[in-house]
């Protein structure tokens, strides 16, 4: 044998496996966890054979920048080079007419940024390019068979009829629509056929248009329709909409939907609300309810919710509420509230946002004792500042639930003091959440909600130097980071009994609001010294390969800040991404 082939010890050198040598199967598995597109254009690059495989993923969703002229050229060329075959395998499409920025640079993962003004200089030559290339764009596409499954059209601006051709070629095969809601001219009071046949649809309401076309064509609409989500742009105009069509005394039309199990209203709650979908939807069929962003209509759904229960089981698995600022929680509310959660015996997740410390009273506390006992997944925030009242409030309910029958979950969403993030913080604070927190078993995936961040990031120049004059360093951010994961990891899991093994810690939030932390996500990993010694640690990862490698991460479908936008719409465009 030759002896190169051979290491120090005289045994034969073991190469690792070859990627193309293992079969097929195993190597689709293993690309499937290629989440970045760089990524799979380099994996496109090493060979023909992972060529193949790779191609179907990284042509499977596309995004179309109509504000960009340079995004636009670059599809041209794509199209001109040869990529046209390579569009079939394209299942979702997302179209931005309005300069959404996707993940920004940063530590972990990016932000989510709220639409900003195209520069002027922009925009003659992108509606020149945009127009062409949608010519073209169309001609490859029925070509090739294009199918797309998903379609989103991301802005606030009106849906241009070129977008509403686009759409149409697609009609047959869309499942999962988000769009703002339209018509055809020359069709007034019918909805286009793109927004019939469908699984998943969700509208954002502007002004100028109509939701009761909605309601009137909910024949056609709701047929196959699984999950419907409205976010409206001004929930102000919703009054006088659904006022008349309440008016207008309509029949029973929730045989139209006999499919529906999902409803997310966001900025959409007025009081007489709750009447008009009423007409549409069975709530008794319903498996997840979203009230989110609330404009003083949430409480008044839910009390009218619960007297239509009369004694009868809902099949709802998840609740989202939220409660803006200002509301009082009289004692109806609380028993309106009890009486819901009694009567979803199957429900598995909720969230709950409460405006702030003075209005959430002691006695809500008894709330908790009528969740159900197979709850997996719980969510609690306050909308305000985090002070020494609301901290000691925080670890009141912590300590209450974790000494309740609800110490099974394996999802918990809790309000930390900014102070227990650093690791200067050594206070009995810390110390008692975390106690608390061991009491909670089987614990999977830990989310910590920062509301107002004003230290984390920071190094004063000089000692008397205000902290609102300092910018966030993301090198010390990310020391602090890492620092508290590995401490949290190491507290948890002393004496072996704790699960948890995903953390999250602050928002996906925009890019312009500094005083929300920037969302970090950890999974656990082990550390191992010369001596043979382990201890967990912090691994840093995105939140797209968080949710790819962990089984418990539904918990970050609703993120506080990103529903709390004055119109919803910077929610709403984020979940695209």
């Amino acid at each position: 044998m030759d002896p190169d082939a051979m290491d120090i010890s005289g045994q034969p050198h073991r190469y690792p496996p070859n990627l193309s040598g293992i079969p097929t199967e195993l190597q689709l598995r293993i690309v499937d966890y290629v989440t970045t597109k760089a990524d799979l254009r380099s994996l496109c690059l090493t060979s023909s054979a992972l060529r193949l495989l790779a191609i179907p993923l990284l042509y499977r969703r596309i995004k179309l920048e109509l504000w960009s002229p340079g995004a636009i050229e670059q599809l041209r060329e794509c199209n001109l080079h040869g990529a046209g075959p390579h569009f079939q395998h394209t299942k979702e499409l997302i179209i931005e007419n309005e300069c959404l920025c996707g993940p920004l640079p940063s530590i972990h993962n990016g932000r989510i940024r709220i639409p900003e003004a195209m520069p002027k200089e922009w925009e003659d030559d992108a509606h020149d390019l945009e127009i062409e290339h949608f010519e073209n764009q169309q001609d490859v596409n029925a070509h090739y068979g294009v199918k797309v499954n998903l379609a989103s059209y991301l802005s606030q601006r009106p849906v241009p009829q070129m977008v509403k051709s686009h759409l149409r070629n697609y009609q047959n095969n869309i499942q999962d629509l988000k769009i703002s809601l339209y018509t055809d001219p020359g069709s007034f009071g019918k909805l286009p056929r793109v927004f019939c046949g469908l699984q998943r649809l969700d509208i954002y309401h502007n002004d100028q248009s109509d939701i009761i076309l909605l309601f009137e064509n909910i024949e056609s609409v709701g047929a196959s329709l699984k999950r419907l989500s409205l976010t409206a742009a001004n929930v102000g105009a919703l009054n006088g909409q659904l006022d008349a069509w309440v008016d207008s005394e309509p029949d029973d039309l929730t045989r139209y939907t006999p499919m529906l199990e999902e409803l997310r209203l966001a900025n959409f709650v007025v009081p007489g609300t709750f009447v008009a979908f009423d007409h549409v939807i069975d709530f008794y069929k319903l498996s997840r309810l979203e009230l989110l962003v609330d404009k003083g209509g949430n409480l008044d759904f839910v009390l009218e919710l619960a007297e239509r229960a009369q004694g009868n089981r809902f099949k709802l698995k998840h609740i989202a509420l939220e409660f803006m600022r200002g509301t009082l929680l009289t004692e109806d509310h609380l028993l309106a509230i009890m009486t819901l959660f009694s009567y979803c015996e199957r429900l598995e997740s909720l969230h709950l946002r409460f405006p702030d410390e003075e209005r959430f009273p002691a006695r809500f506390f008894n709330v908790f004792d009528a969740l159900p006992h197979n709850l997996q997944s719980l969510s609690i925030s306050f909308d305000v500042d985090t002070t020494p009242t609301v901290a000691l409030q925080n670890q009141m309910l912590l300590s209450r639930l974790q000494r309740s029958s609800l110490n099974g979950i394996k999802q918990l969403a809790y309000q930390f003091d900014e102070k227990d993030l650093t690791a200067e913080s050594n206070g009995s604070s810390y110390d008692n959440v975390v106690n608390s927190l061991r009491g909670f078993q089987q614990l999977r995936l830990l989310h910590i909600r920062v509301e107002d961040s004003t230290l984390m990031g920071k190094s004063p120049i000089y000692d008397d130097q205000p902290l609102e004059e300092v910018l966030v360093d993301p090198h010390i951010l990310a020391l602090q980071m890492q620092t508290f994961a590995n401490r949290l990891f190491e507290d948890m899991h002393r004496g072996g009994h704790s699960k948890l093994d995903a953390l999250v810690v602050g928002h996906a939030t925009s890019a312009e609001a500094a005083a929300e932390l920037q969302q970090q996500c950890f999974v656990r990993g082990e550390q191992r010294d010369i001596l043979g010694r382990t201890v967990p640690v912090g691994v840093p990862v995105s939140q797209a390969m968080l949710r790819e490698t962990q089984p418990y991460t539904d918990i970050l479908d609703i993120d506080f800040p990103r529903t709390s936008s004055s119109d919803g719409f910077e929610g709403w465009a984020g979940e695209a991404f």
